[in-house]
């Protein structure tokens, strides 16, 4: 070892090190037919999906506490496993002004009521709905007696069919729309 630190420099010694300890791999031709990735892209494009388009409240451009409120939502899905389902919609009343998602943190109480509900029923393809939804204006009714005094509101949508292997698909809105009171 004297001898090499002697004749040979220290960066050269390195580099030939690490050039005979690495391991040689063949290098793999890997061949795509025509048109896979396109049907591929056709197929992403094909998965149940749920999409919020817009959302207004009728006769108001607020959410005012104590009185109720009609939004109208619309969404857009996409039904591809099966021919028909169900699509819920979901109203989502949260305790905090500042924020509509759902925290990870599953030690602490639930920071969102379900206020109201509505499923309707959907068939295969990608179509657009258009859902009237009340809000109870955070008057307890809807959310077990809980009054948040203020608080925001948000959606989710899901949607399930009665076979058992069919998983629901599940959709929260927070990010996309929240709507203090």
């Amino acid at each position: 070892m004297r001898f090499l630190k002697r004749t040979v420099r220290p960066g050269i010694l390195i580099a030939c090190l690490a050039f005979a300890a690495g391991c040689h791999h063949p290098r793999e031709t890997i061949s795509v037919p025509p048109g896979s990735l396109a049907s591929a892209a056709v197929q992403d494009q094909n998965a149940d999906s749920i999409a919020l388009v817009n959302v207004r409240v009728a006769h108001s451009d607020s959410l005012q506490r104590g009185r109720a409120a009609e939004l109208i939502v619309t969404l857009q899905y996409t039904l591809a496993a099966r021919d028909q389902a169900f699509l819920k919609l979901s109203l989502d009343q949260f305790s905090n002004r500042e924020s509509c998602v759902i925290s990870s943190d599953g030690k602490r109480a639930p920071a969102f009521q379900m206020a109201a509900e509505k499923e309707v029923s959907v068939v295969r393809g990608t179509h657009t709905l258009v859902i009237p939804i009340t809000w109870p204006g955070d008057t307890g009714e809807g959310t077990g007696g809980r009054i948040f005094a203020a608080g925001a509101i948000s959606f989710h949508a899901s949607l399930r069919t009665d076979h058992p292997d069919y998983e629901f698909l599940v959709r929260r809105f927070g990010t996309q729309y929240c709507m203090r009171f």
